[in-house]
């Protein structure tokens, strides 16, 4: 990083290196900002390759909407939910992932509460 000071002194700083590891395990976050409007990031992780599903549902149980759905490799992803383009009306929500370990074929399921507040 080069810094350049007000009066005119240049001065480099050192160079860092970062390490990203993969995730270790499945996992399944909160979304954020909770309660919100008019939208949403929903994040998870997946340690091995895995067919991936993200599914939407009205506090009811019934499904709304599948937001994912195929195979993903390994890594962090993020899903922005925006109500206003499913015409969601203001309530509780459940999102739920599913995903199985293309090699072991484990499954790891878990599910989460959203609040929209219009």
């Amino acid at each position: 990083m080069k810094q350049i000071d007000f009066d005119g002194t240049i001065e480099y700083s050192n160079e860092v290196e970062v390490s990203v590891f993969p995730p270790g395990k499945f996992a399944l976050n909160q979304n954020y900002p909770n309660p919100f409007n008019p939208s949403t990031i929903i994040s998870y992780n997946i340690p091995s390759n895995s067919f991936v599903k993200l599914e939407l549902f009205y506090v009811t149980g019934e499904k709304l909407t599948t937001l994912v759905n195929g195979m993903q490799e390994t890594g962090f992803y993020n899903v922005n939910l925006n109500s206003g383009m499913l015409g969601f009306s203001s309530g509780t929500y459940f999102y739920k992932l599913t995903a199985i370990d293309n090699t072991s074929g484990k499954e790891f399921i878990e599910t989460k509460k959203l609040l929209l507040m219009k």
